[in-house]
């Protein structure tokens, strides 16, 4: 009976972590993982096994799949999980903050130069969700040219001087530059800057004179960052397209 009870208690620690692999972006690596079990165990001829294996991989595939479409219907991310909690120290933030905005910008040789703002809030269920109610997107209005870190503090503080609600967490694409530029635009807010550069992945920090890569802060923050940082760049450049098809449609 006891070993019924440890074994039941094995299982759903797995399953735990099987679904905290699905969330944190592993699936791939679990995948991986399973099917190089169902080989190992195939050699020592445990057909039975392996066909409890095999029914594993062709669930998780489903729940994959599924998770896919969700994803691209309603763009949510998992939330951090405990065991990234400390790397939040290094960002100066609180745990899971519930309000993150990020900011791209997208122009062709300085010319149709636009912006864009995402939103993304944390929910109920613990997981990250872009709220495009809130979704902004501008039009450069003050910076002539190629100059990507001004057109970036531009939307920002047209953004601040507007009456929304204010996020914890400011994200914004680009490097040392593009960060402090826009933090001149804050003023005496209390709002949390940092920039993710996307050549390396390396994550700027105001308080820092050298970068620290993303993986640095574990990887479903990184996943978590790189996916809203991309839907800012989606949204900024549908933008920028949008606007030059209809200069040329003129």
């Amino acid at each position: 009976e006891s070993d019924r009870f440890l074994a039941v208690v094995d299982q759903h620690r797995n399953n735990i972590k099987a679904i905290k692999a699905i969330l944190s972006g592993r699936n791939q690596i679990l995948l991986k993982e399973l099917r190089k079990e169902i080989k190992q165990t195939i050699k020592l001829q445990n057909f039975e096994k392996a066909k409890t294996i095999k029914n594993k991989i062709n669930n998780l595939e489903s729940v994959l799949n599924h998770a896919r479409v969700l994803t691209d219907k309603q763009e949510f991310y998992p939330a951090i999980f405990k065991d990234d909690e400390p790397n939040f120290k290094l960002l100066g933030l609180e745990p899971n903050p519930k309000r993150i905005e990020t900011y791209d910008v997208s122009n062709l040789h300085g010319q149709k130069a636009v912006g864009s703002m995402v939103v993304f809030e944390l929910q109920k269920n613990g997981l990250y969700q872009a709220n495009k109610n809130e979704y902004r997107q501008f039009k450069i209005k003050t910076v002539a040219g190629i100059n990507d870190p001004a057109m970036m503090a531009e939307i920002v503080k047209r953004r601040l001087n507007n009456n929304w609600l204010l996020p914890q967490l400011i994200i914004v694409d680009g490097g040392r530059t593009q960060l402090n530029t826009v933090l001149k635009t804050l003023g005496s807010r209390k709002i949390r800057i940092i920039s993710l550069a996307k050549k390396l992945e390396e994550i700027y920090l105001p308080e820092l004179a050298e970068p620290v890569l993303a993986q640095k802060f574990g990887q479903s923050l990184k996943h978590l960052f790189q996916a809203i940082r991309d839907e800012a760049h989606r949204f900024a450049l549908n933008y920028h397209r949008k606007l030059r098809h209809r200069s040329f449609g003129h």
